[in-house]
């Protein structure tokens, strides 16, 4: 994926799953720490995972972070403690239940989940995170990264059911990200309707650490568009694998007229 990379667009490799990526964001030496790709099964190898959520397609899901066991399979020391499928697309819960994964946009060390943890429907994404010292720095430039969103969408057509592009504009050098959604399609009602209007833009979220919140709601067209004063909106993500070369995140938008609830992934 380009995420992590400089305006150049040189990104780290991932060895095909099974080594640690360690290239720096231009390709010429090692990144602070070593990470492994979601889908390695490294002998003895552990990533640490961290996850960032929606509750009840309401609020952010405190969720305790665990650790990928590589070799053996599993997650453990977190909500998500549990066993793989062989295929990794389910986390079989130690605590009762089944967490569906999706590689929304081809992430290397990222994944989408959905499923019900300690009775409440959560979704979000987990991954193996970027470590701060690793993120570019203010002399990094800008870097582009493309994905994918998932949503459900309430105004007054009615419940939307969508997906679409993503695209994250990492200023490195201000250390802030900027989130757009668009080209949409899906379903309004359960009917399908194929492309709809829209777009949708976060700027200017300030990066701390590996993560990156808040920011301002700069643009709502098609279906996102409110008259309501007093909306409100949650924007959260974080920064993964060597030199973030991934970013994903969720969106919350809560208003009289409008209700979001949206996952994004992109390299």
């Amino acid at each position: 994926g380009g995420g992590g990379a400089s305006s150049s667009g040189a990104s780290p490799s991932s060895g095909g799953g099974s080594s640690p990526a360690t290239e720096d964001m231009d390709g010429s030496g090692p990144s602070v720490g070593t990470y492994l790709v979601f889908s390695a099964t490294t002998a003895g190898a552990t990533s640490g995972l961290q996850t960032i959520a929606i509750e009840n397609g309401q609020a952010l899901a405190t969720l305790i972070n665990g650790t990928l066991d590589h070799e053996n399979n599993n997650i453990a020391g977190g909500d998500l403690t549990g066993s793989f499928d062989v295929a990794r697309t389910e986390i079989i819960l130690d605590s009762g239940g089944t967490i569906t994964l999706t590689n929304l946009a081809d992430a290397e060390f990222l994944r989408v989940f959905d499923g019900t943890i300690n009775g409440q429907n959560v979704f979000g994404v987990v991954g193996v995170p970027t470590l701060p010292d690793d993120v570019p720095g203010s002399g990094s430039g800008t870097a582009i990264y493309n994905g994918s969103v998932q949503m459900s969408l309430q105004n007054s057509d009615g419940v939307y059911v969508l997906t679409g592009d993503a695209e994250l504009t990492a200023d490195w050098g201000s250390q802030n990200i900027t989130t757009v959604f668009d080209s949409l399609s899906g379903e309004l009602n359960t009917v399908d309707v194929g492309a709809v209007t829209g777009v949708l833009q976060i700027a200017r979220a300030p990066i701390v650490g590996a993560g990156f919140a808040g920011g301002e709601l700069t643009t709502q067209t098609g279906v996102f568009v409110s008259d309501d004063p007093d909306l409100t909106f949650l924007h959260e993500g974080g920064l993964f694998g060597a030199n973030a070369d991934e970013a994903g995140g969720v969106l919350l938008i809560d208003a009289t007229d409008l209700e979001v609830g949206a996952v994004f992934v992109a390299e």
